[in-house]
């Protein structure tokens, strides 16, 4: 079964709302490997190959979404795109429902227990780097400011 992480790109409590394409989602995944490749440089280790196993490949069907592959021992695929998700918010006392857009990284049948940590690591990464809310696959959500 597959299983979805989303951070908020346009909602009320974000601070930087600047991702328009996934151009701009490869953008913050290259940031995370520069700053793993700084950490390995202080630590004299080739960290930079553990912490982001994976090859960004493109999806050749469409451009809604691209994928994270990797050939390393633990690890298979990612699959991020951005997307529309619905929420529910309150107003007043009553129940109102809105479209999000969202960032969402998606674990599916294939994916294996690495997959599913790196992608909680990638989402906290962007999430705090945005300064926005993130939701967990297991529900839980998480406010970054």
């Amino acid at each position: 079964m597959s299983k979805s992480a989303f951070i908020f790109i346009n909602n009320e409590n974000s601070t930087n709302s600047k991702i328009d394409n996934l151009q701009d989602v490869k953008n913050l995944l290259k940031e995370y490997i520069d700053v793993n490749k700084l950490t390995g440089k202080q630590l004299d280790w080739d960290y930079e190959k553990s912490s982001f196993p994976y090859m960004i490949k493109d999806n050749e069907l469409g451009e809604s979404w691209f994928y994270l592959y990797s050939d390393k021992p633990g690890y298979k695929m990612i699959i991020v795109g951005i997307a529309e998700k619905e929420t529910e918010i309150i107003v007043g006392n009553e129940p109102q429902k809105e479209l999000s857009k969202v960032i969402q990284f998606v674990t599916n049948d294939n994916s294996t227990q690495g997959d599913v940590t790196k992608a909680i690591e990638l989402v906290k990464f962007i999430g705090k780097k945005l300064k926005t809310q993130v939701e967990f696959s297991n529900g839980r959500i998480m406010f970054n400011k």
